[in-house]
C-alpha cells in the first residue's frame, strides 16, 4: 500500500528539480531527464499551473516556472491541490456513515482518526524546500515520529 499516489511523487519531483532551475524547462525535458511518460508529466504541469504553482511559458524556449516561494508550499497543501483531502480511512470523513457499517462497534476508528491528524500535521509542515534539502526534511520526519510514538 502507497499512501502518496505516483501524481504526487512525480509533482513533488518536478517541483524540487524546478526549484534549482530559474529559467524553467519544458515537460519534454523533465519527462526524459527522469524518464516518464511525457503525457503524464504534462498533465501534472498543467494541473499545477491551475493550481497557481508553476507558470508556463510558450515558444521554442518556453517551459514550466516555479512561481511560488517553496517555503509556503506543503506536501498536504500540494496533495489538496490536485487529489483533494488526504483520507488515511474512508471513515476519516464527513459522513463515514455512508463508507462503512461498523461504526457504533469499531474499536480502531478514533485512533485511526488521530494517526490521520497527525500525518495531516507533519505533511501541513513539510514544504517544498525541506524536501529539497533532504537531509533536514528526513531528519524533522524522524523526530516529529520520534515524538509521537
Amino acid at each position: 500500500m502507497v499512501l502518496l499516489s505516483r501524481k504526487i511523487d512525480y509533482a513533488l519531483l518536478l517541483l524540487v528539480d524546478l526549484m534549482s532551475r530559474e529559467e524553467g524547462a519544458s515537460a519534454r525535458e523533465l519527462a526524459d531527464k527522469f524518464q516518464l511518460s511525457r503525457p503524464f508529466i504534462a498533465n501534472i504541469l498543467k494541473e499545477l499551473c491551475q493550481g497557481g504553482i508553476v507558470e508556463s511559458t510558450r515558444g521554442i524556449h518556453g517551459g514550466y516556472r516555479l512561481t511560488v516561494d517553496p517555503h509556503e508550499v506543503t506536501v498536504h497543501s500540494l496533495i489538496k491541490l490536485l487529489e483533494g483531502d488526504f483520507q488515511l480511512v474512508a471513515c476519516s470523513h464527513e459522513h463515514p456513515e455512508t463508507e462503512c457499517g461498523l461504526l457504533a462497534v469499531c474499536p480502531v476508528r478514533r485512533p485511526l482518526q488521530r494517526l490521520q491528524d497527525k500525518l495531516l500535521g507533519v505533511l501541513a509542515e513539510m514544504t517544498l524546500a525541506e524536501l529539497a534539502t533532504d537531509e533536514p526534511a528526513l531528519v524533522n520526519l524522524q523526530m516529529e515520529i520520534a515524538a509521537h510514538a
